[in-house]
């Protein structure tokens, strides 16, 4: 699961409960925020590829209308206006980054939150081509100063900007070649064989008891 707001985006911020979470023997301040916000149904994309167009058509595709070149196709049709909703998915991202524009101009009065859980997503699609998106953010310890819950506090059912950035997978250093995980791979890679150093000598010792007999003078 993907989903971010990854530019300043108007939400409401509807619940703001306040509670105490156990870490290790101590119990840390931590906060549940939830978050309403509507939004175009390509974002329903960020959930998964096909559920865009399981939801929604375009009426005059179907009925004969060309789609013009180069132009995205606009979905704007529900496909079952008669279905319960909000639809409940079902699915949980934890590392994310919650930064509330306070509305004090510099960027050192946002509040920022750090290791934030995401989840709890209720999706109401609507007829023309909006979504109207819930979810639960959740956060604890060292972020939560007495300062920021009280700012946090101060929001409740209020009109908020937000960005909600999922976190960075950290890249290989070593490119594309996977590490070595077995016992033999890691054995490989430390003994395989190095440049040679002078005209007679072979490459590197192949193996752990090579290098001892070099180390030690054996035959």
């Amino acid at each position: 699961m993907k989903f971010e707001i990854e530019d300043f985006t108007a939400v409401k911020l509807v619940s703001v409960n306040f509670r105490s979470q156990l870490h290790g023997e101590e119990h840390v301040p931590a906060v549940d925020l939830g978050v309403a916000m509507d939004a175009p149904n390509s974002v329903l994309s960020y959930f998964d590829g096909a559920l865009l167009s399981a939801l929604y058509y375009s009426s005059a595709a179907s009925s004969g209308q060309a789609a013009i070149e180069g132009v995205p196709q606009v979905l704007p049709n529900m496909r079952f206006p008669r279905l319960g909703l909000p639809l409940k998915w079902d699915d949980t991202g934890k590392g994310y980054e919650l930064e509330i524009d306070y509305g004090l101009g510099p960027d050192e009065s946002n509040i920022v939150l750090d290791l934030c859980t995401v989840g709890e997503f209720r999706l109401t699609p609507k007829e023309g081509g909006t979504v109207e998106i819930k979810l639960r953010v959740q956060c604890s310890g060292s972020p939560l100063t007495e300062k920021v819950c009280g700012k946090l506090a101060s929001l409740i059912q209020q009109e908020v900007h937000i960005k909600l950035l999922a976190p960075v997978v950290a890249q290989d250093a070593q490119g594309d070649e996977p590490l070595p995980t077995s016992a033999d791979e890691v054995s490989r890679e430390l003994f395989k064989d190095r440049p040679q150093e002078d005209g007679g000598q072979s490459g590197g010792p192949a193996n752990p008891l090579e290098a001892m007999e070099r180390a030690h003078g054996a035959a």
